[in-house]
């Protein structure tokens, strides 16, 4: 009948000591130091830390993540990633493996322009030699530039068609 007149913290104090004391194989809390006081919050870690089933815990409290969590849950990119350990070494491990990936973009970055480069120059060279076969700039007197581009045509060489068009 107290529950209306209890402030935020005695509440969840309240909640979390009744959990506990039920001893469930599996508990889970949400962000169980919010509106709870310096001497709550210890008991709240004291009592939590005696508990011996699974426990799952939702908190932005680096400092309870770090005394209470041996393997941390991390949401990135909007999956999960599983780092065992303590909330630090986790959290370093992640961002390392965040650093290899934006390398590794980098790297694959660089790579893209330089393949990109490189295409656009075959493509240049590609339309270079069809500017070679080609017979738009000969006049239509000349059969024998005319015959050596299409001789070159038919062979495949484009330095015949070069020479031709030299001519």
């Amino acid at each position: 009948e107290r529950w209306q007149s209890l402030i935020h913290g005695e509440r969840k104090r309240a909640q979390i000591a009744t959990v506990l004391w039920q001893n469930p194989a599996f508990l889970t809390i949400d962000e169980p130091t919010n509106h709870i006081d310096r001497n709550g919050r210890l008991q709240l870690i004291q009592s939590l830390e005696k508990y011996q089933g699974v426990g799952l815990m939702v908190s932005h409290d680096r400092e309870v993540l770090e005394t209470l969590c041996h393997g941390n849950i991390f949401l990135l990119n909007g999956a999960a990633v599983y780092q065992p350990g303590l909330y630090t070494e986790g959290k370093k491990q992640i961002e390392q493996d965040i650093k290899r990936q934006h390398n590794k973009w980098d790297q694959a970055y660089t790579e893209l322009k330089k393949l990109k480069k490189r295409a656009s120059g075959f493509r240049s060279q590609a339309a270079h030699a069809n500017q070679k076969r080609s017979k738009k700039n000969i006049s239509s007197k000349d059969h024998d530039a005319k015959s050596k581009i299409d001789a070159a045509r038919i062979t495949g060489r484009d330095a015949l068609a070069g020479k031709a068009m030299n001519q």
